[in-house]
């Protein structure tokens, strides 16, 4: 997986409104949860790219890639599998699987999950243009808004691969881009225990994982979870993350 980090060029570039487009769709989506409405307020318009947590959170978090072709199924067991360790994760939605699952959705929210969009690229693998993208976020987000209730805050580029023209839309639509820091390699795994040992020698406190509903991925996530409880790690959403316990 490709990881292209923002550039401070784009930081310049970056125009006030979509500052502030940014930091008010996030106050407006954690207006409810005080602690992270205040690190909003602290300057996250000012970064809007992460990838990784606060370590002193002593938390990973998951981020799960749910493609639209995703067996249901499997994703259903890996929801069986987080609560049974009691962790959480944030789960990024495509726009086909966010039109034509909306209870698989609810599933995913009630278990206390976090909800995001997961960007698109073209056929030819590339990051899409700014149109492309902004209406694949545009339907994405209706369909997580009219299913759950909930406007998403998070935005992960699949594959790790984002343009220009991608950030500037998920910035339109008030979205914050997240990458992950860690890939788990559970897309071309061929057996748990390949899984396993990715994880367990890269990842550490603060690190953003990225993975997706395979059952290989189920099983690995048996083994890694109780490992890391046991290492006084534990698995946090996103937003959670980012966030500094007191």
């Amino acid at each position: 997986m490709r990881t292209i980090f923002l550039s401070r060029r784009w930081l310049v570039r970056l125009t006030m409104l979509a500052v502030l487009v940014i930091l008010g769709g996030t106050v407006q989506f954690l207006g409810q949860n005080e602690q992270v409405a205040s690190w909003v307020s602290a300057g996250l318009a000012g970064a809007p790219v992460f990838s990784s947590g606060e370590a002193a959170n002593n938390a990973v978090s998951w981020l799960v890639e749910v493609e639209p072709d995703v067996d249901c199924g499997v994703l259903r067991k890996m929801l069986s599998v987080l609560a049974d360790n009691n962790a959480k994760a944030s789960f990024f939605i495509s726009r086909d699987f966010a039109v034509n699952q909306p209870d698989l959705l609810l599933s995913i929210q009630t278990g206390g999950h976090q909800l995001g969009v997961l960007g698109g690229m073209t056929d030819g693998g590339a990051p899409q243009d700014l149109a492309a993208a902004k209406a694949e976020i545009a339907d994405c987000v209706a369909a997580l808004e009219e299913a759950t209730g909930e406007t998403p805050l998070l935005y992960l580029p699949e594959g790790g691969l984002i343009s220009e023209d991608v950030k500037r839309a998920a910035a339109d639509a008030g979205l914050i881009v997240v990458l992950g820091s860690v890939d788990s390699g559970d897309w071309a795994a061929e057996n748990a225990e390949e899984i396993i040992a990715t994880v367990l020698q890269q990842a550490e406190a603060g690190s953003f994982v990225t993975i997706c509903p395979r059952d290989v991925t189920v099983a690995a996530l048996n083994v890694i979870l109780p490992e890391f409880a046991a290492k006084g790690l534990s698995s946090r959403t996103v937003a959670e993350n980012l966030t500094k316990s007191s």
